[in-house]
């Protein structure tokens, strides 16, 4: 990094970061939820290609349908199947693994300037990639914007279910203006 440390004005006091946990973990928590949904789809998926890949098996026995027919539908049931298996190996994550990756990182952060200084260089290349994309404190001590490095997930303070996009603006805008010494 060229001599140059990232981390160095990083602090986060306790309270900032109960509360940035406590919005990371109230978020995952419903995105949880909104995987079990999605596994339960995706269970249903799962038994309706099932069904097809019977049908297809009673067609082709009973002579109705070429062989390069079923074939061609063999491989594309076996391709939608194989995608609906790893995203629900996706959606299946350890809530409980997940939940302590958050904690870490966020440990990590309350005096990131010394372990950025503590770690060996393959261990800072995967700090400045880590789980936030970053971290904007605003004046306030309530104005936490947490943003994830998963495309479109991001966090607020607030009403984590609001639409926030201005919020998130004038937030940066604040951080900005004030200086980069606490946006990560």
């Amino acid at each position: 990094m060229s001599g140059r440390t990232p981390c160095r004005n990083i602090a986060l006091t306790i309270t900032q970061r109960e509360r940035i946990e406590g919005v990371a973990l109230a978020r995952l928590l419903r995105q949880h939820e909104a995987d079990g949904a999605r596994i339960d789809d995706l269970n249903q998926e799962t038994a309706a290609l099932e069904a097809n890949q019977a049908k297809l098996l009673d067609t082709y026995y009973a002579d109705a349908v070429p062989r390069s027919l079923f074939l061609s539908e063999q491989r594309r049931l076996k391709a939608e199947h194989a995608k609906i298996v790893l995203e629900r190996r996706s959606a299946a994550m350890d809530l409980a693994d997940l939940e302590d990756g958050i904690r870490e990182a966020l440990d990590l952060l309350q005096d990131a300037h010394a372990t950025y200084e503590r770690a060996p260089a393959h261990i800072r290349k995967q700090l400045n990639r880590t789980l936030f994309a970053r971290i904007l404190l605003g004046p306030d001590a309530d104005d936490i914007r947490v943003e994830l490095n998963e495309p479109d997930t991001t966090l607020s303070a607030g009403d984590p279910d609001e639409d926030d996009a201005t919020e998130h603006q004038n937030l940066a805008q604040q951080v900005a203006a004030r200086g980069s010494d606490k946006d990560i």
